[in-house]
């Protein structure tokens, strides 16, 4: 069974992109994201905390096995298909920064949480480029990226219907950029390094030198537009960096706006009804 569940990379058929195995799981992980999301209602502090937590560290251990499993098969050159810098990555150290964090900790924590986690987990389960494409869905590392960004859906709407850190203001879209800014700047740097030093490694941090589509995927169009550079620095990972620290944040936002405005408009024709 285990050699099934952590079979070799090559030794069985990847489940694909929007394959019969890939929808099933995605229509899973939302009847999931939904119960989940009802009984947790009216979550106190201490609940939120704990929950929390213990993600942190479900979700830490499950990445010394994801990082155990590509060492074991010799997948160490290409740095990002390891080591924990990604978009999405951030939530691990999110998830202890909210945990356990104060001050402007628990805010830089929150900021990611409220406003990068579900725009990052839901492109990442229609599109589980890093996954699906290289492995069946029952295996390891297929089941852990669709729990893993399942649970970025999960908490960032969690947090924001229990109002704990009232983030999804304009003023404090700060926090947000503070947090994926520097982290797109570190991984360019890292791009542009192991280009520099070859036959040692290289690196595709946070996506930022090229997007791993499949040739005839229709939204190529766009890297090949901005990203025909080889040098792992071009317009492609300056367009790519400001979508990060950008529009994850605006979407949520625009988002709790709607649903907000949808319920005053909804209170205001009770309140008309009832008079």
């Amino acid at each position: 069974m285990l050699d099934i569940f952590f079979s070799a990379p090559g030794t069985a058929e990847p489940c694909g992109l929007f394959t019969v195995p890939h929808i099933i799981g995605l229509i899973i992980c939302a009847i999931l994201i939904g119960v989940a999301l009802f009984f947790s209602r009216n979550l106190s502090k201490k609940a939120i905390r704990i929950i929390t937590l213990v993600m942190a560290i479900v979700f830490t251990v499950m990445e010394i096995i994801k990082i155990t499993y590509k060492f074991i098969n010799g997948d160490t050159v290409q740095l990002d298909h390891w080591f924990p810098l990604a978009f999405c990555s951030l939530f691990i150290y999110v998830l202890w920064m909210c945990a356990l964090g104060k001050g402007i900790v628990y805010k830089l924590g929150c900021a990611f949480m409220c406003g990068g986690c579900f725009v990052g987990g839901l492109a990442f389960l229609i599109m589980p480029l890093t996954s699906l494409q290289s492995h069946p869905i029952y295996h390891f590392l297929s089941i852990h990226s669709m729990l893993f960004h399942s649970c970025m859906i999960y908490m960032s709407f969690m947090y924001i219907v229990n109002r704990e850190f009232n983030l999804l203001d304009l003023k404090n879209f700060k926090y947000y950029a503070l947090i994926v800014g520097p982290t797109c700047a570190i991984s360019a740097i890292i791009n542009v390094v192991t280009y520099l030093i070859p036959n040692v490694a290289t690196a595709n941090i946070m996506l930022l030198r090229h997007l791993p589509l499949p040739a005839t995927f229709p939204i190529q169009w766009v890297y090949d537009l901005v990203g025909q550079l080889e040098f792992p620095f071009n317009l492609y990972t300056v367009c790519a960096s400001l979508v990060y620290t950008t529009v994850p944040y605006f979407v949520n936002y625009g988002i709790v706006r709607l649903v907000k405005l949808i319920n005053v408009k909804r209170s205001v024709k009770k309140t008309k009804a009832t008079n």
